[in-house]
């Protein structure tokens, strides 16, 4: 990393964020006491332990602060008496280098206590295991020259070997934990339970260590004995048990978040949610992401997941509000203001839609997780916003726009809808007559995307301006065949009949079409429409009713109100035309066909 910190957010390490000097070093003082526990103890094991999962250690009086300072006075007394085992082992180690005779005592009392502290010259080449040394003829040459006997010779050499073995546990279980605990550099979590599997091979030899001097303790006691034999047992099948138990949790996310719940709500809720909402378990997603938030109200991701889940299900408004709330608690999320954007559009708040795409692409996106995904958000926001400009008739303002997103794609990004831009950016310069660059765009896009389905709709359009209609055709036909299910392709090619003076082939379009949607109010008004034209005023008055019904909206009323005109059913269109004109009172047309009606019937 070049020498330079990770970046996290307050919520991966509330500890490293928080402004008392006093509270830092408490909670991370008790963080390896917790790490410990873990090891020793597994009965809580979380995916996450971020947040608020462990409170913080804030005053010397909290009990975890008391258990701190006794473990680790436990700790240092420990590690001064094996830096004197050590210190010691290290003069017995100077005195082996001179011989034999040169180290026995002038005095005909020997000091034994001296002679069991220094390292024997049988060692340095014979290591004694299991408590016996593997050369008992240089053990009897040694005790006969230091005139001690077999069990001050065993003592020394198991006090040498266990003393390496807890040395080597010791390192084990705390010299890769250093890493993770916030000493050398503040990392990105507060407890993670992967860090503890090196350490956890240290632990074992300490456990394995200590059963084995119990065992040699009590080698006399039978009971004692069985005992311990039997103590061991119970803890492989404890443990074995709870490894059994945490392989169920996972299972799937879906079991692994749900184990969580206990430990980390917030986080376990919020995840909850997005496996609930990928399975289109919408409710129950919704329900997860509403409980993370009453555990945390600050969590800007669910916020967006929330707002994702109630835009999809056409709850707009509710989306807004979600989405202004992930904004306030993180400013520079682009993709909570790129559908924010979307849902003021779709709500009819179109300048707010547009002031909200401009600031979206002002956002700074320096220190994020997924600057690529940012970036992304950004150039679909201005996407976005040409595209409303263009709907808007500003075809100008939108061709700025498309090309701003454009000058955001470097050549080691793939926008995933570069081939819908360059369409897009086609259809603006057509809509201002400069056909040539519009055709320019439209192959650019067919280039970076061979099979896309817009670009052929809009060369067919484009060939239909240049009154090519046979390769338009070819164009329309070709986007069938790419994509036989869409509902636009079918309309399109339905358009297309029509403005050729092809009203029976413009009815069959719309039909398939309709089948494929029946609910698509644009295509029940076009299919009503051509059986109107083409006289067949019975399924066209059944079509416009339908119209009616799905959304009652002014056109939908006029239409329906003269095709009952039409049809001499009077008084029901003369009840459609006024409700036409409740909605929409200036409406000319209307007003003119209600006018046309009343002296109908007044005759």
């Amino acid at each position: 990393m070049n020498f330079a910190a990770p970046f996290f957010s307050p919520s991966d390490n509330p500890a490293a964020f928080d402004s008392s000097v006093v509270t830092r070093t408490l909670t991370f003082l008790y963080l390896p006491i917790f790490n410990l526990r873990l090891l020793t103890i597994p009965d809580q094991l979380s995916f996450d332990w971020s947040m608020d999962s462990i409170p913080l250690v804030r005053s010397i009086a909290d009990s975890r602060a008391i258990i701190s300072l006794i473990f680790y006075c436990t700790f240092a007394i420990v590690s001064r008496i094996l830096l004197n085992q050590l210190l010691a082992r290290g003069q017995s180690t100077e005195a082996t280098d001179t011989p034999i005779s040169a180290r026995r005592s002038p005095s005909p009392k020997l000091d034994i206590n001296a002679n069991i502290r220094r390292r024997h010259p049988f060692e340095k080449d014979n290591r004694c295991v299991d408590y016996h040394c593997v050369s008992p003829k240089v053990c009897n040459e040694q005790k006969s020259a230091f005139s001690f006997d077999d069990t001050d010779v065993e003592a020394h050499c198991n006090s040498l070997d266990t003393f390496q073995e807890i040395t080597l546990a010791l390192s084990l279980l705390v010299l890769p934990f250093i890493p993770a605990s916030n000493l050398v550099a503040y990392v990105g979590f507060v407890v993670a339970e992967r860090v503890l599997y090196l350490p956890s091979v240290g632990f074992c030899i300490l456990l394995t260590l200590a059963i084995r001097s119990c065992r040699n303790r009590w080698r006399r006691d039978r009971r004692a004995e069985k005992l311990l034999y039997f103590a061991c047992c119970g803890v492989l099948f404890f443990m074995a048990a709870r490894t059994w138990r945490r392989n169920c949790d996972w299972q799937s996310e879906e079991s692994l978040y749900s184990s969580g719940i206990a430990i980390n709500p917030a986080k376990a809720y919020s995840n909850l949610g997005n496996v609930l909402a990928r399975k289109q378990k919408t409710a129950e997603a919704e329900n997860a992401y509403r409980k993370a938030l009453s555990f945390r109200s600050n969590m800007a991701d669910t916020y967006y997941n929330l707002g994702s889940l109630l835009q999809e299900r056409k709850r707009h408004a509710e989306a807004v509000d979600s989405y202004k709330l992930a904004i306030s608690y993180r400013n520079n999320l682009a993709a909570a203001h790129l559908n924010l954007g979307l849902c003021q559009w779709t709500l009819g708040h179109l300048k707010e839609a547009e002031e909200i795409f401009i600031a979206c692409a002002k956002l700074n996106g320096a220190n994020l997780k997924d600057p690529k995904a940012h970036r992304n958000a950004q150039t679909s926001c201005e996407y976005n916003c040409g595209r409303l400009l263009a709907e808007q008739g500003r075809f100008s303002n939108a061709i700025e726009a498309y090309n701003s997103a454009l000058g955001r794609l470097s050549v080691d990004d793939h926008y995933p809808s570069t081939a819908s831009l360059y369409n897009m950016l086609g259809e603006a310069y057509a809509k201002l007559g400069r056909l040539e660059q519009a055709e320019t765009f439209y192959r650019k896009a067919l280039a970076e995307k061979h099979n896309h389905v817009p670009a052929h709709l809009t060369m067919g359009h484009l060939r239909l301006k240049q009154q090519q209609n046979e390769e338009a055709l070819k164009w329309f036909e070709t986007a069938v065949q790419l994509s036989p299910d869409d509902v636009l392709v079918h309309q399109h090619l339905g358009q297309f009949y029509q403005q050729t003076h092809a009203p029976e082939r413009a009815l069959d379009s719309f039909k398939t079409a309709h089948k494929l949607d029946e609910t698509n109010f644009d295509i029940l008004f076009a299919l009503a429409n051509a059986y109107r034209q083409l006289s067949k005023n019975e399924e066209a008055e059944r079509c416009y009713q339908s119209l009616v019904e799905l959304r009652p909206d002014a056109s939908a009323l006029a239409s329906y109100g003269a095709i009952l005109h039409l049809n001499k059913k009077y008084a029901e269109a003369e009840t459609a035309y006024l409700k036409a004109l409740t909605i929409k009172p200036d409406d000319k047309m209307t007003t003119e066909n209600l006018q046309k009606l009343r002296r109908l019937m007044r005759r």
